[in-house]
Order: structure tokens, then C-alpha cells, then sequence
């Protein structure tokens, strides 16, 4: 399982009980949302569009082990991305 699919499936298990409050579609269509407006734009990072998936997970209540370690190893390898994974205009 890559990066973005643990990214997405964890999203999903901390999402499940939720849903959009505008059309009571599950959560997750959200972050299906975000994602696909990023590859749009030309991102293909993988530590990024995993993040995208994970972007609400912080809000919840307190974050479990995985979460943080979820958001560790992120942190680790976003650190060493630089401006080739960003499209020019996400980078403005």
C-alpha cells in the first residue's frame, strides 16, 4: 500500500461517522475533492496529496499514535520537497 492509499485509508477510518453538512455525502468526498484539485494543478508529491487526505484528521479530538506518527513521517519527508513538486501556480 503506498503513501497516499495509508494516507486515504486512515482519512477514511477517522472520518467515518461523518458527514458534508451541506449534502449529507460522506466526509471523505471532501478530501477526494482537495486531491484531485491538486493533481489538476500539476502536484504529483506524493507526501502532498497524502497530506491532503489527512488535512482534517488534526481538528479531531486527541490524535491517536498513528495519527502522529501519520503526521511525523510526513513532516520527515516534506522537509526535503522543494519547489519542482509544486505547480507554479499553487506556489503563488
Amino acid at each position: 500500500m503506498t503513501l497516499v492509499q495509508k494516507a486515504k485509508t486512515f482519512a477514511a477510518y477517522k472520518h467515518r461517522h461523518q458527514t458534508r453538512k451541506y449534502d449529507g455525502t460522506a466526509y471523505t468526498a471532501h478530501l477526494d475533492s482537495v486531491t484531485t484539485i491538486l493533481e489538476r494543478h500539476g502536484v504529483t508529491a506524493k507526501v502532498v496529496l497524502a497530506a491532503a487526505y489527512l488535512h482534517d484528521t488534526s481538528r479531531k479530538p486527541i490524535p491517536t499514535l498513528a495519527n502522529s506518527s501519520m503526521f511525523s513521517a510526513l513532516m520527515l519527508r516534506s522537509s526535503s520537497i522543494g519547489s519542482r513538486t509544486m505547480s507554479p501556480a499553487i506556489e503563488k
